[in-house]
Protein backbone atom coordinates (compact mmCIF):
# COMPACT_ATOMS: atom_id res chain seq x y z
CA UNK A 1 0.00 0.00 0.00
CA UNK A 2 2.72 2.32 1.09
CA UNK A 3 4.17 1.60 -2.54
CA UNK A 4 0.79 2.80 -4.31
CA UNK A 5 0.59 5.57 -1.98
CA UNK A 6 3.73 6.81 -3.29
CA UNK A 7 2.40 6.59 -6.78
CA UNK A 8 -1.16 8.06 -5.88
CA UNK A 9 -0.55 10.12 -3.09
CA UNK A 10 -3.57 8.47 -1.85
CA UNK A 11 -4.42 4.76 -1.96
CA UNK A 12 -7.66 2.82 -0.58
CA UNK A 13 -8.32 6.16 1.57
CA UNK A 14 -4.52 6.08 2.94
CA UNK A 15 -2.18 8.64 2.62
CA UNK A 16 0.55 7.64 4.80
CA UNK A 17 1.71 4.58 7.27
CA UNK A 18 -0.47 5.81 9.75
CA UNK A 19 -3.61 5.71 7.96
CA UNK A 20 -2.77 2.44 6.91
CA UNK A 21 -2.07 1.03 10.42
CA UNK A 22 -5.86 3.02 11.17
CA UNK A 23 -7.21 0.83 8.27
CA UNK A 24 -5.95 -2.54 9.29
CA UNK A 25 -6.84 -2.14 12.60
CA UNK A 26 -10.02 -1.16 11.23
CA UNK A 27 -10.43 -4.17 9.32
CA UNK A 28 -9.37 -6.32 12.35
CA UNK A 29 -12.35 -5.06 14.05
CA UNK A 30 -14.93 -5.91 11.73
CA UNK A 31 -13.05 -9.60 11.40
CA UNK A 32 -13.48 -10.18 15.20
CA UNK A 33 -16.77 -8.90 14.92
CA UNK A 34 -17.65 -11.37 11.82
CA UNK A 35 -16.27 -14.23 14.02
CA UNK A 36 -17.68 -14.15 17.45
CA UNK A 37 -20.92 -13.26 15.50
CA UNK A 38 -20.40 -16.29 13.28
CA UNK A 39 -21.68 -14.00 10.26
CA UNK A 40 -22.10 -11.57 7.78
CA UNK A 41 -24.67 -8.47 8.04
CA UNK A 42 -26.55 -7.68 4.93
CA UNK A 43 -26.25 -4.14 3.91
CA UNK A 44 -29.92 -3.41 4.84
CA UNK A 45 -28.94 -4.37 8.13
CA UNK A 46 -25.79 -1.99 8.52
CA UNK A 47 -27.33 1.00 7.14
CA UNK A 48 -31.01 1.47 6.60
CA UNK A 49 -32.39 2.10 3.21
CA UNK A 50 -29.10 -0.08 1.48
CA UNK A 51 -29.80 -1.65 -1.08
CA UNK A 52 -28.38 -4.98 -2.89
CA UNK A 53 -24.85 -5.45 -1.54
CA UNK A 54 -24.19 -1.77 -3.03
CA UNK A 55 -20.26 -1.56 -2.08
CA UNK A 56 -19.91 -4.85 -1.28
CA UNK A 57 -18.33 -8.25 -2.32
CA UNK A 58 -19.05 -8.14 -6.00
CA UNK A 59 -19.32 -11.96 -7.68
CA UNK A 60 -20.18 -12.11 -11.57
CA UNK A 61 -21.94 -15.24 -12.52
CA UNK A 62 -20.61 -17.04 -15.79
CA UNK A 63 -21.37 -19.38 -17.78
CA UNK A 64 -24.19 -22.12 -16.22
CA UNK A 65 -24.27 -20.09 -12.97
CA UNK A 66 -20.80 -20.37 -11.99
CA UNK A 67 -19.83 -17.95 -9.93
CA UNK A 68 -16.54 -16.17 -9.99
CA UNK A 69 -14.60 -12.78 -7.73
CA UNK A 70 -15.02 -9.59 -9.33
CA UNK A 71 -12.00 -8.21 -6.80
CA UNK A 72 -14.72 -5.34 -5.17
CA UNK A 73 -14.70 -6.60 -1.14
CA UNK A 74 -11.48 -8.27 -1.05
CA UNK A 75 -11.19 -7.80 2.89
CA UNK A 76 -14.53 -9.47 3.19
CA UNK A 77 -14.21 -12.21 0.43
CA UNK A 78 -10.92 -13.09 2.14
CA UNK A 79 -12.67 -13.10 6.00
CA UNK A 80 -15.45 -15.32 4.30
CA UNK A 81 -13.11 -17.69 2.86
CA UNK A 82 -10.88 -17.48 6.33
CA UNK A 83 -14.07 -18.34 8.38
CA UNK A 84 -15.64 -20.70 6.18
CA UNK A 85 -18.87 -18.76 5.97
CA UNK A 86 -21.10 -17.10 3.64
CA UNK A 87 -21.27 -14.28 2.87
CA UNK A 88 -23.70 -11.52 1.06
CA UNK A 89 -22.76 -10.25 -2.37
CA UNK A 90 -23.73 -7.83 -4.92
CA UNK A 91 -24.00 -9.87 -8.19
CA UNK A 92 -22.48 -7.96 -11.34
CA UNK A 93 -22.46 -9.17 -14.89
CA UNK A 94 -24.39 -11.89 -15.64
CA UNK A 95 -23.89 -14.62 -18.34
CA UNK A 96 -26.99 -15.51 -20.48
CA UNK A 97 -26.75 -18.88 -19.90
CA UNK A 98 -26.89 -18.31 -15.87
CA UNK A 99 -30.15 -16.76 -15.36
CA UNK A 100 -32.24 -20.07 -14.53
CA UNK A 101 -29.47 -20.13 -11.36
CA UNK A 102 -30.29 -16.25 -10.18
CA UNK A 103 -32.80 -17.27 -7.77
CA UNK A 104 -30.72 -19.70 -6.09
CA UNK A 105 -27.58 -17.38 -5.85
CA UNK A 106 -30.07 -14.38 -4.97
CA UNK A 107 -30.69 -16.47 -1.37
CA UNK A 108 -30.46 -14.02 1.86
CA UNK A 109 -28.01 -15.40 4.25
CA UNK A 110 -29.07 -15.87 7.48
CA UNK A 111 -27.67 -13.71 9.33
Amino acid sequence: MLDKIAKFGRYDECADLQDVKKRFEGLDVVFNEIKNSGGFKVRDRIRKGGFRESGGVLIHIGADGVPFFSGAGCHRFAMAKILNLPFPAQIGCVHESAIPYLSVLRKRPLS
